[in-house]
């Protein structure tokens, strides 16, 4: 009915609300789907950097740590400081990705301020959900290299490259 009195109206045109929100709705729905697909492409990429990363490095200084077991330290001992520095790995990650984060949100508001109208907020939730990840993903990563030097005897290997 609303659709004649508008059709006998000359300029007339009818809007739907609802109809509007909806489509608004759909389309930040697939916004946050795009992004957060997005976030998680990175985030896997950033994981595997830094798997590859601490893995690698482990594996290449196995003469070293070889060293160390010859002349004294014990496997647990190893299992520790290849711990440590898995984790230092995913703290330098979490603050370096903070600092540089950090600025691009700002500028990134700064360049929006004028069109949204809203205060800047950092998003601190988002940013402890990430350092956590970091830091998980470096203690985990060198879980793998290090059940491969227990299984190995590396005083052997030493021997064996002599």
């Amino acid at each position: 009915e609303l659709e004649t009195i508008t059709a006998d109206i000359p300029g007339g045109v009818l809007i739907n609300i609802v109809d509007q929100q909806k489509e608004s709705r759909q389309f930040a729905l697939q916004m946050k789907i795009f992004v957060y697909c997005f976030l998680f492409v990175i985030g896997l990429i950033g994981s595997l950097n830094i798997i590859n990363t601490v893995q690698t490095n482990l594996l290449l200084r196995r003469r070293e740590i070889g060293l160390l077991q010859a002349v004294g330290m014990t496997m647990g001992q190893i299992r520790k400081m290849a711990t440590a520095e898995g984790v230092w790995f995913g703290v330098i990650g979490c603050f370096w990705g903070l600092l540089l984060g950090g600025a691009l949100s700002y500028f990134l508001y700064v360049q929006l301020s004028g069109i949204q109208g809203m205060p800047f907020a950092f998003p601190w939730g988002g940013a402890l959900i990430a350092c956590v990840y970091a830091i998980g993903v470096g203690l985990l990563s060198v879980q793998g290299p290090l059940r491969r030097m227990a299984k190995a005897n590396l005083i052997e290997e030493l021997r064996e490259e002599t």
